[in-house]
């Protein structure tokens, strides 16, 4: 069961369903869809959740495993990385091809995502960290997922984010890297090929590994 089109917060209740489903698991021993309502009822409209019972989650779960083992469009290792051009906070153009050449870690983010606010201090220590290496940062924001641009100012200043915020205010860039939910991070190595792909959250050890890897590729 999904929302009617042009529901303003589809996606994010689309990411919400898939993520929540893996903590979601340990309510199927208790209270499945109590617990799913306990979670979803900020973002998704109560008739709609009121039709979702214990049994529809439970093949909400069980689709989710399914769609967990395929392949993600732009998230596939080895593969070269989807073009975009997007708008900054400024409105200035900004694209993936303007920093050919240079590692890129792109970051899918929102402001209502609390595991977003849990890592972008690693992201920035990150950026400070080897602006020797040339390493660029793109903070994508799913800007048609947003209440308004004032909570994603709010957020951007707030963690005082030194590298571009740019605006997915269509969607599109998430499309193109077949995004199931946020936070989202795709690496890219100086080649434009991904080189990382992490759905969640990262570790601050774990971002470290792999950027490690990459900075030091020939």
């Amino acid at each position: 069961m999904v929302p009617p089109r042009g529901k303003p917060h589809y996606f994010a209740t689309y990411g919400w369903v898939l993520e929540l489903t893996r903590p979601g698991l340990k309510y199927l021993a208790g209270d499945p869809y109590q617990g799913f309502r306990r979670d979803l009822d900020r973002c998704w409209p109560s008739p709609y959740l009121d039709l979702m019972t214990p049994r529809r989650w439970i093949l909400a779960m069980a689709a989710w495993g399914l769609l967990a083992g395929a392949p993600l469009l732009g998230q596939t290792v080895g593969q070269a990385a989807p073009g975009f051009t997007l708008k900054t906070l400024d409105g200035t153009p900004d694209s993936l091809s303007h920093y050919v050449g240079h590692p890129v870690l792109i970051n899918f983010w929102a402001s209502w995502c609390k595991p977003c606010r849990s890592e972008m201090p690693f992201f920035i220590d990150a950026y400070q960290v080897h602006q020797r290496e040339q390493l660029s940062i793109l903070a994508i924001n799913l800007t048609d997922q947003e209440g308004s641009t004032k909570d994603i100012r709010k957020f951007v200043t707030e963690f005082q984010m030194p590298f571009p915020v740019l605006l997915d205010d269509k969607g599109r860039a998430r499309k193109y890297y077949g995004l199931r939910g946020v936070p989202t991070t795709v690496l890219v190595g100086s080649d434009g090929v991904v080189r990382w792909v992490n759905q969640g959250p990262v570790t601050e050890a774990g971002l470290k590994q792999h950027l490690s890897e990459v900075l030091t590729a020939p």
